[in-house]
């Protein structure tokens, strides 16, 4: 066994395993996530100390630290950059990814058409730019919404030339291209507003798991299903606390929280079940569907408790319910869960208040939404001026 505050690579049959202290837990599952497991090469390792304040003074972090080559390569037609990183890496102190700039320089070509460089994020575009191609330094720098991230975050900077041979008997040739290690990320804090991404912020920080008294009756199975929720909700093995409840009675949560099967006091999920057995969607004080019959089934909603925000999930049926695969609450505002993972979504959250936290804004929708109540100001303005003009003129003449 190990001692206090110590993880251990133990042999169990023909089998190893991680052997962690009773008081190391939270610690070593931090360790696990961070950049720092890469130092653990003895098989015993004692953790005095671990937090997750890995961001930059200006709440930044370097791509190169999140993986990827910072070395150049030959691109004759396409050519993929990639890094490839959890979203607790980037997802610290509350905050989540909201910015990436990257850096990039390319050599001339033969051609003369310049080449492109094109950012995705989890395979969603975020932005591009036709590069000047001298070798010097060019910057893109896109916004990072709320629904690209996920469990695990592939961020890919594409690279695309047009080939060309200036003798038909040449074959062509590929030409640098360098993705910069001064590339960095930024992240930015996301006020709740009714989704799960809003949530995510808090609940990558100090948050409560709240699971019932009697899931240590059965530890493997709700083990396996609350490492599957909280990874999906995104919430921190290092700043997390796991508080066990009474499943009879309304539980009062003081931070933001996830809730296993545990009911809440005053929480009104908008997809909830009702004693085990029916599914029922709610709108306000009306109930768009009670369903009843398909198992197994679970329903995660955004839920208040107690001037508290965080995620309620329900089982349908006795069955446990465990996903093969993670999954990341990053759309809408509940969800109904299958054996595969998330079957449907939900989305009733006020699109306007999206707006006002400019969660889908470009330069272009800003100047729409002046122009919106600013022509018509204008054009007021100019009637005004107009019969101002002709009664004074009347004026005059009398």
């Amino acid at each position: 066994m190990p001692g206090s505050q110590q993880i251990q690579l133990a042999n169990l049959g023909y089998k190893n395993v991680i052997s962690v202290a009773p008081d190391a837990g939270a610690k070593a599952g931090g360790l696990f996530e961070s950049q720092w497991r890469e130092v653990l090469v003895s098989p015993q390792a004692t953790i005095t100390q671990l937090s997750d304040h890995s961001m930059g003074p200006n709440q930044t972090v370097r791509i190169a630290r999140l993986g990827g080559s910072t070395s150049a390569f030959d691109v004759v037609s396409r050519g993929d950059w990639t890094a490839v990183f959890p979203l607790s890496a980037v997802a610290v102190d509350g905050r989540m990814p909201g910015e990436v700039v990257i850096d990039v320089s390319a050599a001339p070509g033969a051609s003369s058409t310049r080449p492109v460089a094109t950012v995705l994020w989890n395979d969603t575009l975020l932005g591009a730019k036709q590069l000047n191609a001298d070798g010097e330094s060019e910057q893109i720098v896109a916004r990072v919404p709320g629904y690209a991230l996920g469990v695990t975050n592939v961020l890919k900077v594409r690279f695309q030339r047009q080939p060309v041979s200036p003798n038909c008997f040449e074959i062509p040739q590929g030409y640098p291209v360098n993705v910069l290690p001064t590339s960095f990320l930024r992240t930015s804090n996301a006020e709740p507003d009714g989704t799960f991404v809003g949530l995510l912020p808090l609940l990558a920080g100090p948050a409560q798991v709240i699971a019932p008294k009697d899931a240590l009756d059965h530890p493997a199975e709700s083990l396996r299903q609350i490492i599957r929720l909280s990874s999906a909700a995104s919430i921190s093995p290092l700043n997390a606390e796991l508080v066990l409840a009474d499943s009879g009675q309304s539980f009062k949560p003081t931070k933001p929280f996830l809730s296993v099967g545990v009911p809440l006091d005053g929480a009104k999920p908008l997809i909830e079940v009702k004693d085990g057995k029916s599914l029922q969607a709610n709108n306000g004080d009306t109930t768009t569907l009670d369903l009843t019959g398909p198992q197994p089934l679970s329903a995660a909603s955004v839920a208040q408790s107690n001037n508290q925000q965080g995620v309620i999930w329900y089982p349908l049926g006795d069955a446990a319910l465990t996903t093969p695969g993670p999954f990341v609450l990053n759309r809408g505002n509940a969800v109904v869960l299958g054996k595969e993972g998330p079957l449907t979504w939900v989305d009733t959250s006020d699109p306007e208040l999206s707006q006002a936290l400019r969660l889908n804004e470009s330069p272009m929708h800003q100047w729409r939404k002046y122009l919106s109540w600013g022509l018509p100001l204008l054009g007021g303005f100019l009637v005004l001026m107009v019969v101002l003009a002709m009664l004074a003129r009347r004026h005059k003449k009398n």
